[in-house]
C-alpha cells in the first residue's frame, strides 16, 4: 500500500452538472473503523465497558491495528 491517506471511497456526482468530489475516508481511518468495531464487539478486560479509559484505550488499539495491516500491506505479507 504505497500511501495510506489515499482514500478509500472517493465520490464523483455530476448530478448539477457542474461536478463535485468528496474525498471520503482515508484507508487508514476505514481500517481503523473496522478494527474498533471488532474490538467493541468482544468485550474483554482491556475493553470492558464501564472502565477507565476504555474508550480512548480502545481507539489507539485500533489506530495500532490500522497501522499494523498498512505495513504489512506495504511489506507484501501474505497469510
Amino acid at each position: 500500500m504505497s500511501n495510506p491517506n489515499q482514500t478509500a471511497f472517493p465520490r464523483h456526482s455530476y448530478a448539477d452538472g457542474e461536478g463535485c468530489s468528496t474525498p471520503g475516508l482515508t484507508k487508514r481511518e476505514f481500517f481503523a473503523i473496522l478494527a474498533l468495531q471488532g474490538l467493541l464487539s468482544t468485550e474483554d478486560e482491556n475493553y470492558n465497558f464501564g472502565a477507565t479509559n476504555c474508550e480512548k484505550r480502545a481507539a489507539e488499539s485500533a489506530v495500532a491495528h490500522a497501522d499494523a495491516l498498512i505495513k504489512a500491506l506495504e511489506e507484501g505479507v501474505t497469510a
